[in-house]
């Protein structure tokens, strides 16, 4: 279900969509064109990082990950790029749409010698289950999440077990209030989700991809010129080599379906995330992408 109608959208030769690409099918098709392009490979500045700063620890790694749609896949990269950095999983756990506690997983990832958490392949819910577990068993290890836990539901389903944990992201901090008074793009998305969704509305890396989604395609529709065509549209599409949606997001490269790279790390302090080791308006400079052999 990844393909998120790749199937309709190439049975029409003049059809394109402007959406975030999970499936490397998708993601590789020359008619989708995505504001954070996914490629087979991961963002490598994050994991030299936590390799430079966790040493050997970084060696005995515990992850899960969605075991369902294109996130094995996925995760099968970033193991990928974690080996290339110097660090190696030692216990995993594909979980599913059952798995409601994670504590034998625990258990078995203090068993199994792990000395660092990190997973990239999972979402707020799931990465506060996991979180509440480790935190129940004392576990003293960093728990690090690759872009999931920023998350207002993981905030409230952790509570104060939230507090420590660390998050690399290729986006600014949308949801928080600080933000969107350093970065204006940030203050936009949330004007706009609170005037149609209300105060209350969550604000979720959905629909900030959906925000800069839309933002694409009327830069490309403009491009395209007055009299736009669906084959104008796509010409226009193929030659945007650099977007940002202002800064709301890290920088990609949607034409050459190049993946964004820089980054930022966040860091629940008392009970909000905050930047840690990140500029306070702009992105990482360290930006090198691990690409498959």
């Amino acid at each position: 279900y990844d393909n998120c109608g790749l199937s309709a959208i190439a049975a029409q030769p003049n059809e394109s969509a402007v959406q975030v690409a999970l499936s490397d099918a998708l993601n590789a098709y020359p008619r989708n064109f995505a504001v954070a392009p996914l490629g087979a490979g991961w963002r490598q500045g994050p994991l030299n990082y936590y390799a430079y700063k966790y040493g050997d620890a970084w060696k005995h790694i515990g992850a899960i990950y969605a075991n369902v749609g294109s996130s094995p896949a996925i995760w099968g990269h970033v193991k990928h790029a974690i080996a290339a950095s110097g660090g190696a999983v030692v216990s995993e756990y594909g979980y599913g749409p059952n798995d409601t506690d994670f504590t034998a997983e625990v258990i078995r990832m203090q068993r199994d010698g792990v000395q660092l958490f990190f997973s990239s392949a999972v979402d707020g819910a799931y990465a506060a289950k996991f979180v509440n577990a480790a935190r129940s068993q004392q576990v003293t290890w960093p728990i690090i999440f690759g872009g999931g836990a920023y998350d207002q539901t993981f905030l409230k389903q952790a509570g104060d077990n939230a507090n420590g944990v660390f998050n690399d992201m290729l986006y600014a901090r949308f949801f928080n209030t600080d933000e969107a008074a350093m970065i204006p793009a940030v203050k936009e998305y949330q004007t706009w989700m609170s005037r149609v969704g209300g105060n209350d509305v969550i604000k979720d890396l959905y629909s900030a991809y959906a925000w800069g989604s839309a933002q694409l395609f009327v830069e490309a529709l403009k491009k395209a010129g007055p009299k736009a065509t669906r084959v104008g549209l796509i010409k226009a599409l193929h030659e945007v080599k650099s977007f940002d949606a202002d800064g709301l997001l890290s920088p990609s490269d949607p034409g050459n379906k190049a993946p964004a790279a820089c980054w930022i790390l966040v860091q629940v302090v008392k009970g909000a995330w905050q930047r840690v080791d990140s500029p306070a308006s702009t992105f990482r400079a360290d930006c090198p992408y691990f690409k498959e052999p």
